[in-house]
């Protein structure tokens, strides 16, 4: 478990404090507020399930990946779902500027409470902004209270790009919703059979309109987004090539070696150096 909290200026303004923590709990792990926190409480689920319940008793879980924001006064009632008896979490109380007001557009679980979900490569990204918070010393308030909110924002910053990227003006809702999809899928077995049906398409009609928006074909971008995971997972970790390669959605650490090297003119191993 790791927390760091930080207050400036007026201790009693929520504005000039930023809490950043990450920890794994158990199965009793539960946190009640029936009138929240004075700022916002952002909570990503790394691994294992949390279970939020709302006042009326409306219940989500969440999954690796899930974002969770509660906004100010709303109720808390959250821990870890029994389904997986843990949950790995990254999570920080602050209150943002106001420019940051972009998920307004997250989708609302109940009042007080919005949600978003991101693949794995924008998941490790927004960790490792967070724990930048407890890997810097500092010995002035002011500074450090500026550094954590600027981790903070970092994060936010790599949640925006990901949603960014499958979410232009003009672009078919469906195709939006094929692309989300694929966003938050794709380091599983993933088929364009799956992808088509989940936008609501027949499969040669959904292949027809993604390649007419995005000039290529579904299994094309679903490949680069794979490929692009990979050269990040094996740039910056130590994972096993087969490890990788199950992380992208190859079942085969053969086949998924051929696609790399086509992809990149080397083979994983070459390619770590």
């Amino acid at each position: 478990m790791r927390i760091q909290s930080i207050g400036w200026g007026r201790d009693e303004d929520p504005a000039h404090s930023v809490t950043i923590g990450e920890f794994e709990q158990g199965l009793d792990y539960r946190t009640i507020r029936q009138s929240g926190t004075p700022n916002y409480l952002l909570i990503l689920t790394r691994g294992g399930s949390g279970r939020v319940l709302s006042e009326r008793r409306e219940q989500v879980d969440t999954q690796p990946g899930d974002i969770l924001l509660f906004e100010p006064g709303a109720y808390h009632n959250y821990g870890t779902s029994a389904v997986s008896g843990r949950w790995d979490i990254v999570w920080s109380h602050f209150v943002p500027p106001a420019d940051w007001d972009y998920w307004k557009t997250w989708p609302t679980r109940w009042s007080g409470l919005r949600f978003s979900r991101v693949g794995p490569v924008t998941s490790g990204r927004v960790c490792d902004a967070l724990r930048l918070a407890h890997d810097t010393e500092f010995t002035v308030r002011d500074t450090a209270g500026a550094f954590m909110l600027n981790c903070v924002q970092r994060a936010w910053l790599f949640i925006r790009q990901a949603e960014e990227r499958v979410r232009l003006p003009g672009r078919d809702p469906r195709i939006q919703k094929a692309l989300h999809f694929i966003e938050t899928r794709y380091s599983s077995v993933l088929s364009i059979g799956e992808i088509a049906a989940h936008s609501g398409l027949s499969l040669s009609r959904f292949a027809h309109l993604f390649k007419d928006e995005m000039e290529r074909t579904p299994q094309q971008y679903l490949e680069a987004r794979r490929m692009e995971q990979a050269r990040n997972l094996i740039r910056f970790s130590n994972l096993p090539i087969g490890d990788v390669a199950r992380l992208c959605g190859y079942e085969d650490a053969f086949y998924f070696s051929t696609r790399f090297k086509r992809a990149f003119g080397r083979s994983p191993r070459a390619f770590r150096g």
